[in-house]
């Protein structure tokens, strides 16, 4: 269940940047820490401590990602990746925490004004943390793209933030400095808000993944592919995705078969399909056979369900279609696709629509058994609007 990049490598990227990370912020920590003291600056201190902490957040990083990086055992036989998340939800909450107490320390600060003292070295000082900054949140970004790291995508994010904030001190600086005015408790103030508001942000995009979130509809969209493009599969549906950590995914599609074909032969097809899956993304995928009626009646009947259905919601569409003779008539089987969020009275209204539409259409009286499904992918991907199309052309368009 590896991804692409391997784990060894992705473990000496990881840990590679999580030391950088430490020396430089425990570089920028000494420096700024004895200028904030000398130069009574809270602003300044703030910053300092601010670099403390993503000192120890570049521990976190390093440790998480060499825990997350061990091969599956016995008691995780999905391996450990999840501890990434895990590490960058505590990253994120360091940084909610510094900003907290940042806040703390500008409202005394305001409502008991102190002197502040700096000289060219201070500056100088504050351009070379500016500088140190902007160049670990461009080497935090390129590591996360490079092994797809959470942890990593927060500790850039949070890189990006201490520059602002080390500018921001500087523009405090350079105020006081040109018109005398002390807004050094104010700009505290304000990054403390900013600091807060981003580790807030954080911390909802690193539970996400530990809650259980819909697919990338990018990896959806290229298992749907891989999947569509082979000899004797008519569309498939149901794609869910499980994710174990950066690149480790387990799931399940349903994909549509010839019903008439034998079962061995189905399952030769799907194991085929299976192990292309994996190679080629690594996602171990288990498929669900749907058996497809290739008749002319069952081609004719889907055709007009999909058409209708599609005429009274243009996002709808439908799978797993059965056509059945009863000694009452005719009896259609399928279930409707609909986007999240839609109140009961419309999704009963669009079922509605529909069976009257079939009945006046096909002059017949028909039973309909339908049921309600949504989708497991947060946008409409590629294959989708693939699938749909090929559904509106008719089930004779599909290969054969």
């Amino acid at each position: 269940m590896n991804g692409r990049t391997g784990n060894t490598e992705r473990t000496r990227v990881a840990v590679q940047a999580g030391c950088i990370g430490i020396l430089c912020n425990l570089l920028l920590f000494g420096g700024k820490l004895a200028l904030g003291l000398w130069g009574n600056s809270i602003s300044i201190m703030a910053d300092a401590f601010n670099n403390l902490s993503d000192a120890g957040s570049s521990v976190i990083a390093l440790l998480g990602s060499r825990m997350a990086g061990r091969e599956a055992d016995a008691e995780h036989p999905f391996g450990h990746g999840r501890i990434e998340y895990i590490a960058a939800f505590l990253v994120a909450f360091l940084l909610t925490e510094v900003g907290l107490k940042t806040l703390e320390s500008s409202v005394r600060k305001l409502m008991h004004r102190e002197a502040l003292h700096f000289s060219g070295i201070t500056l100088l000082l504050l351009f070379m943390s500016i500088a140190v900054k902007l160049g670990l949140a461009l080497y935090y970004r390129t590591v996360a793209r490079r092994i797809d790291s959470s942890v990593f995508r927060a500790s850039a994010s949070d890189s990006f933030q201490d520059m602002a904030i080390t500018a921001a001190t500087v523009l405090s600086l350079g105020v006081f400095r040109l018109t005398g005015w002390n807004i050094d408790a104010a700009v505290g103030l304000l990054l403390s808000l900013f600091v807060i508001w981003n580790g807030i942000s954080i911390l909802r995009e690193t539970v996400a993944p530990l809650i259980g979130e819909s697919n990338d509809p990018k990896l959806s969209c290229e298992i749907r592919e891989i999947v569509e493009k082979h000899r004797g599969v008519y569309g498939s549906h149901d794609l869910v995705l499980h994710q174990y950590g950066p690149e480790r995914y387990m799931g399940s599609i349903h994909v549509e078969l010839d019903g008439a074909q034998s079962l061995r032969r189905a399952h030769a097809l799907a194991d085929h399909i299976e192990r292309q899956i994996r190679e080629e993304t690594g996602v171990m995928l288990v498929i669900h056979t749907d058996p497809v009626q290739t008749d002319a009646e069952a081609r004719d009947c889907r055709k007009r369900t999909e058409r209708l259905l599609r005429a009274i919601r243009g996002d709808a569409s439908l799978h797993d279609f059965r056509l059945r003779h009863t000694e009452d008539g005719r009896e259609f089987e399928f279930d409707i696709l609909l986007p999240w969020g839609l109140e009961k009275e419309e999704e009963q209204r669009i079922t509605r629509e529909l069976e009257k539409g079939l009945a006046e259409s096909l002059q017949e009286k028909l039973r309909l058994r339908l049921h309600i499904d949504h989708p497991y992918t947060s946008a409409r991907s590629d294959a989708e609007s693939v699938e749909a199309e090929r559904a509106s052309a008719g089930i004779e368009n599909r290969r054969e």
